[in-house]
């Protein structure tokens, strides 16, 4: 990315000009293909901000002719692209096809103790997944019981404890849901099976806390001496995406009962257990997945064959069961773990850094707009395109070209989000889009934390 390509981005006039006189390269192009003068006449067409346009013009480098012949169909290139929508190494065509909206797999696979067979041919294994009997030992060491009292009941869910790497960035902690541990009380006790006790963990015992409504994901480092109290294996967390039909196995602590409005107060004991299955389909921060979980199965690991964690469960909705994609919650966290750090943000809780008037302005000039609490932004669509909404964190940007009923949070977090990493590949989902929006989700990929 050149120095006359962010300054085309970011709409700055002056640096422009400057780069110009110097004579840089006006034909050079980023990832998706895009000149200055492709993201010029994109912001004034779709915009009707002609600034960069104009200056172009009476620069004299460009004619009226190449604005009249410069094409907006952006391109990208094959190795330009993330996969991130979990199909890595599958032959689309051939593997799966589209049911309602979401990626299912031509050959139906089931499900026959701790292997996955195909049923064309019963006698082939696909790939093996460890019994639970074979990792009780280090199940009981990770996954443990989380009780707390909220709004006068008590509660139950499941946690894990998990090591979290990047680069030279290590975190040791819980992990569980935003639903089962939300900030509000950071005083709940954690029950491992094997030991029959309840350990008391106090908001004092906390050296680090992240919890975010919008993916469903709290993560709570503890200070060593708590660590050293209670002694778990932290389980490892997998870098690489998985894709559908990946062997998964949930390890949770279900509840004991039919789920009713007496639950809550309920004081028998849940038992650890797993259950086997795959991955359905891959798609925004989720993964949907066919492991039987029930009441008070929040929280649990989703592990591959690895014993690697690639997903937290959080939900069932209409017979499917959702995860949390733990890439997505490990780039939240460690984002947000640096960025504390560094106090360049206040809160780790899901409340986001205020918008200083130069950012506001900054965001005015790409047309978004403000639609809820300064998270949800909408870039209005006109007769030829349809709206896209971005959503606003403190550890990334997220967009969705779906439409949006209403920006209550129940109805956000369950859209089809995709993230924006800075410095990261493109992300295949972005390949349809319009090329404006192609141009404003690059912009927020070089403007990095610059108005998180």
């Amino acid at each position: 990315m050149s120095p006359l390509l962010v300054a085309c981005y970011f709409i700055k006039e002056e640096v422009i000009s400057k780069l110009i006189e110097k004579n840089d390269n006006i034909n050079v192009k980023d990832k998706i293909k895009n000149t200055p003068l492709i993201i010029a006449k994109a912001f004034a067409e779709y915009l009707n901000n002609s600034k960069i346009l104009n200056l172009l013009r009476e620069k004299n480098i460009i004619n009226e002719d190449e604005i009249k012949n410069s094409t907006l169909n952006i391109t990208y290139d094959d190795e330009s692209f993330d996969n991130d929508s979990g199909n890595k190494g599958l032959n689309q065509k051939e593997i799966y096809h589209e049911e309602n909206g979401k990626p299912i797999t031509k050959k139906n696979k089931s499900v026959d103790e701790n292997y996955i067979y195909n049923e064309n041919d019963p006698k082939k294994v696909l790939q093996p997944i460890p019994s639970f009997d074979d990792i009780k030992d280090i199940a009981n060491k990770s996954v443990c019981i989380i009780k707390l009292i909220k709004h006068g009941k008590k509660m139950f869910g499941t946690g894990f404890f998990v090591k979290l790497q990047y680069n030279d960035i290590i975190i040791y902690g819980l992990m569980t849901n935003n639903h089962v541990i939300n900030g509000e009380s950071q005083n709940f006790e954690i029950y491992f099976e094997e030991r029959k006790e309840n350990i008391s963990i106090k908001s004092n015992d906390i050296k680090f806390i992240f919890t975010d409504e919008f993916i469903d994901v709290t993560f709570i480092e503890l200070k060593n001496e708590v660590f050293n109290r209670i002694t778990p294996y932290f389980l490892t967390a997998d870098d690489r995406e998985c894709v559908i039909t990946d062997p998964i196995m949930v390890i949770q602590y279900p509840a004991n009962e039919p789920k009713d409005k007496n639950l809550q107060e309920n004081e028998n004991i849940q038992k650890l257990s797993a259950s086997i299955g795959v991955i359905k389909s891959i798609s925004g921060c989720n993964i949907v997945h066919g492991c039987s979980t029930y009441f008070a199965s929040s929280g649990s690991p989703l592990i591959n064959n690895s014993l690697h964690v690639v997903g937290i469960h959080k939900s069932t909705r209409e017979n499917d069961n959702y995860s949390t994609r733990l890439s997505i919650a490990k780039n939240a966290i460690i984002t947000t773990y640096e960025r504390k750090r560094k106090n360049e943000i206040n809160n780790t809780m899901g409340i986001v850094n205020e918008l200083s008037p130069e950012n506001y302005e900054e965001l005015k000039n790409h047309n978004l707009v403000n639609r809820k609490d300064n998270k949800v932004f909408i870039l209005e669509g006109n007769k030829s395109i349809l709206p896209i909404h971005f959503y606003r964190t403190n550890y990334a940007w997220f967009w969705t070209n779906e439409t949006i009923p209403d920006y209550e949070m129940e109805t956000l977090k369950n859209l089809q989000w995709t993230i924006i990493i800075p410095h990261e590949k493109i992300n295949k989902n972005e390949k349809g889009l319009s090329p404006i929006y192609k141009i404003l989700i690059m912009w927020l990929r070089l403007s990095e934390f610059m108005y998180l």
